[in-house]
């Protein structure tokens, strides 16, 4: 339990920050990794160039 206590924390932060970073809300952010929203092409393509990988990766 204390492990999954600690992963999620780290996540929420590592959320947090890459929300910032590309200037959307972390709730945003939340919806596009659970594919209830699809994010526009501009919004991809900052989050792409954030975590260094190619667009269609994420897409």
């Amino acid at each position: 339990m204390a492990a999954a206590v600690t992963f999620l924390c780290v996540w929420r932060a590592i959320t947090a920050e890459l929300a910032a970073r590309i200037g959307i809300r972390q709730g945003y952010l939340s919806d596009l990794e659970t594919k209830r929203r699809k994010g526009l092409d501009s919004t991809m393509e900052r989050l792409a160039a954030a975590l260094e990988v190619p667009v269609a990766w994420i897409a």
